[in-house]
């Protein structure tokens, strides 16, 4: 238990400490307001004992002019308090979603600075997807970020200042020992409050893999991707079945640990409350004293009754603050599970764009490289020894589930290996800094993303961290042969590459993957010097991919290349080939070396030339087809 209440303790303390990131010109107006909100109700009790005070000691006072001449500034006063109740917490909300927006901007770019920097092994953890399940659903559903409850943390404390005003009052005109009592009773309400909902929060957490069962289902019922297959498949019945399953699987255990939280104790405070109350009047009724006048009783009342109104729910800062810290403590468990224990400061820099001129290839070798993924007891490469040459372009060829996308991700520093190790120019690819490296780095993967943004916007992310080059942008499309594809676009470059968009356009499978080519030849005229290419024809048509590859050394020229295919007529114009198998380099040379030999290049080259042959012989249109087999 004192364990569990010195991370809380910390919790509290870390979100206060995020307060700095929402600026002073938001924070000082926000702290004037909760110190404004905690005292205003004490200072409107006080300032109507004084009005009602000025009244029984005139008499026969009468009207409103009467009460005006002999109350007037305290009753202006009054007046003012009341209407400052009613204004400031319109200004403290819009204070705190501004302190909010900051802080989150902050928190979540550090986030996500953490998850693209940490080694992927790590981030594809589990718990650690789970995790960040978990923290994206909550930005994206504007649930209560860290953000969010550090932002409302000053009305919280506005809350409590009201409540230690009205104490004082209470000692002032009760009894100190009447404001002692009504403290232990505000207090053990309010901290079972609190105590009930970080409860719930908890197992509200504990209950994420059923809700991500749950969000699942729903999302894939609702989202146009799978559409046309729930029509074709008449998926509905078995979707609307599948849904309150997962929906009552995960609803009704937490609706019943919700009762379990909440409404045992919440009798039990009740009852607390109860007794607090009546002693406090039974203690007020013993020491009041008529001849103190009407005005003591008043301010003594109403001075009681906030204190026992205080274990009440906050609807402005309790669920807030509550899930503000449970997505905070969220955030750093992930950043514990992948390996980095704080947050860095961010800084925008814009890396230098480097002359053509000036780039400079990487060698790169793999030596003795083993690798398996984690949780896993199967050895993807085992004793790998690979050299890409520095400048020239290498081919690597294999069945499915040889290795060849692993052996990518380790390139590009996703992964470490098991053992052996990755050179760059004969420096450990573990010791470069990974933001530099990735930069030279010009990628398409097999399974490239389709952002649903502009096309400028689909290019200049291959080398986001420059600004943006037009005529690069038209270079890089000309050399992936997809000017016809801007040219057909409505609104050029601007043009949103999605028909959900208003004025948007959807693209083929064949105009995509001359997209993604693009960026990745955006991010070479940007000064990538190592192009990855994995399976970089496999949704472009039969010419498309022979134009490709006849003007590959074109494409490739200075440039360390490694490209993978399947199809191995197309590999033939790389300076090497790799061939693996079995988690290593089986063969290696150019295309008539392999070819000459009588192992599995050339096999393999033998059977899909028949292949093709036969098909062509059959006619254009089965050639066509037998080409995209």
């Amino acid at each position: 238990m004192k364990v569990i209440r010195r991370e809380r303790i910390r919790s509290w303390l870390r979100m206060t400490a995020l307060l700095r990131y929402a600026g002073w010109d938001v924070l000082v107006p926000t702290v004037v307001l909760a110190i404004l909100s905690g005292l205003l109700p004490a200072a409107f009790i006080v300032a109507m004992a004084r009005v009602l005070t000025r009244l029984t000691e005139a008499g026969g006072t009468t009207g409103l002019g009467g009460v005006i001449s002999e109350a007037g500034p305290e009753l202006v006063f009054a007046f003012v308090t009341l209407a400052g109740q009613q204004l400031v917490p319109p200004f403290q909300e819009a204070l705190a979603k501004w302190a909010g927006r900051r802080i989150d901007a902050h928190v979540l770019g550090d986030h996500l600075s953490v998850a693209l920097r940490a080694p992927l092994d790590r981030v594809e953890q589990e718990r650690a997807v789970s995790a960040m399940a978990e923290i994206s659903d909550a930005y994206l559903r504007a649930a209560p970020t860290p953000g969010v409850g550090a932002g409302v943390l000053p009305m919280l404390a506005g809350r409590y200042l009201q409540l230690a005003a009205a104490l004082a009052l209470v000692g002032a005109t009760v009894s100190w020992w009447v404001a002692v009592l009504l403290l232990i009773g505000a207090l053990v309400i309010r901290f079972g409050q609190r105590g009930a909902l970080a409860t719930f929060t908890d197992d509200w957490a504990r209950f994420g893999d059923a809700r991500q069962r749950m969000n699942y289902i729903q999302a894939l019922g609702i989202e146009p991707g799978a559409a046309k297959e729930i029509r074709v498949l008449g998926l509905l019945p078995w979707l609307q079945r599948r849904f309150t399953a997962e929906s009552d699987g995960y609803l009704r255990p937490l609706w019943r640990r919700r009762r379990e939280v909440y409404l045992r104790p919440f009798l039990g405070y009740t009852a607390i409350g109860f007794v607090v109350a009546v002693a406090s009047f039974v203690l007020l009724s013993g020491s009041y004293d008529p001849a103190e006048g009407v005005a003591v009783l008043v301010v003594a009342v109403q001075a009681i009754l906030l204190p026992l109104r205080f274990g009440a729910y906050f609807p402005e800062c309790d669920v807030q603050t509550q899930y503000g810290l449970q997505y905070q403590n969220t955030m750093a468990e992930y950043r514990e599970l992948v390996g980095e224990a704080a947050p860095t400061e961010r800084r925008a820099v814009t890396a230098p764009r480097v002359a053509p001129e000036d780039r400079t290839p990487h060698e790169i070798r793999f030596e003795d490289v083993r690798f398996r993924y984690p949780n896993s007891e199967r050895e993807i490469l085992r004793g790998l020894d690979l050299t890409l040459a520095a400048g020239r372009s290498t081919a690597l060829v294999g069945i499915n589930g040889a290795g060849k996308t692993t052996l990518v991700k380790l390139l590009a520093g996703g992964y470490p290996p098991t053992s052996g190790a990755v050179l760059v120019d004969g420096q450990d690819l573990t010791a470069l800094d990974p933001l530099r490296w990735r930069r030279d780095l010009a990628v398409i993967f097999q399974k490239f993303v389709r952002f649903d943004l502009s096309l400028r916007e689909n290019l200049h992310l291959g080398a986001a961290h420059l600004p943006v080059d037009e005529e690069a942008m038209h270079a890089a499309l000309a050399r992936a042969n997809a000017v016809d594809v801007l040219d057909r676009l409505p609104s050029g470059l601007d043009t949103v590459l999605s028909p959900e968009y208003e004025g948007g356009t959807g693209l083929s499978g064949g105009q995509w993957q001359r997209v993604a080519l693009a960026r990745a030849f955006y991010a070479v005229h940007q000064g990538a010097t190592v192009l990855v290419l994995d399976e970089p024809t496999a949704q472009l048509d039969v010419r498309s991919e022979v134009d490709f590859y006849d003007r590959f050394l074109e494409l490739t020229e200075g440039l360390t290349t490694l490209v993978i295919s399947h199809r191995f007529s197309t590999v033939r114009r790389a300076d090497a080939i790799a061939v693996l198998g079995d988690g290593r380099i089986t063969e290696f040379g150019d295309h008539d070396q392999l070819l000459s030999g009588s192992e599995t290049y050339a096999s393999m080259f033998r059977t899909q030339a028949g292949r093709f042959a036969a098909a062509a012989a059959e006619g254009p249109a089965d050639y066509h087809a037998g080409g995209r087999s």
